[in-house]
């Protein structure tokens, strides 16, 4: 069974325009590319395999991030939380994805919005992910990201069996994704 991953190409679009624009005012931006080249080849190479060292998976949510937020002007605060050992995990690629992307589009973009992601490899091969938010929106007012949460609950499936537990909490400001995988 193949499951379905949606690579999102206007991300790499609107990355690569803010580059542009960047380099149209000083010549320093090969970090930032480096950075795109990186994420760019986990998107269309890595994420092909089954499985990727969680190292690497989470390389590519660091410069993630860091791009998406270079793109709001660096108006959100990324708190990015590794506990323990992530050298001895392996996962399917783009696992958290969803959950990141979403974070970084629906925090605020005013200066007040943050993005708090943990991951908790203290405990093999048990493996613990949580993603906070401050939404821009009003609980009633969320439209949930019911296609990306289907599809990845779908891989979960796939992937791990019934060797994980996913939650999800949404209050007034906060939006909270809570996974744990026994990896193995």
């Amino acid at each position: 069974m193949k499951i379905e991953k949606k690579i999102p190409f206007h991300y790499f679009f609107n990355i690569l325009e803010h580059v542009y624009a960047r380099a149209l005012v000083c010549n320093s931006d090969s970090q930032i590319l480096n950075k795109v080249k990186f994420v760019l080849y986990y998107f269309l190479i890595d994420a092909e395999k089954r499985t990727i060292e969680l190292e690497k998976e989470l390389a590519f949510y660091k410069y993630y991030t860091e791009l998406e937020n270079l793109r709001h002007q660096n108006s959100i605060f990324v708190n990015f939380n590794i506990l323990g050992q992530a050298g001895s995990y392996t996962v399917i690629p783009l696992l958290f994805e969803p959950f990141v992307d979403n974070a970084m589009k629906h925090t605020k973009h005013d200066g007040n919005g943050w993005v708090d992601i943990m991951i908790d490899a203290t405990n093999f091969p048990i493996l613990n992910f949580c993603c906070k938010n401050n939404h821009a929106y009003s609980s009633s007012n969320i439209v949930p990201f019911k296609s990306g949460l289907k599809i990845l609950e779908q891989r979960l499936e796939f992937y791990y069996k019934n060797n994980y537990a996913l939650k999800i909490i949404q209050g007034d400001d906060l939006y909270e994704v809570a996974l744990s995988i026994n990896t193995i």
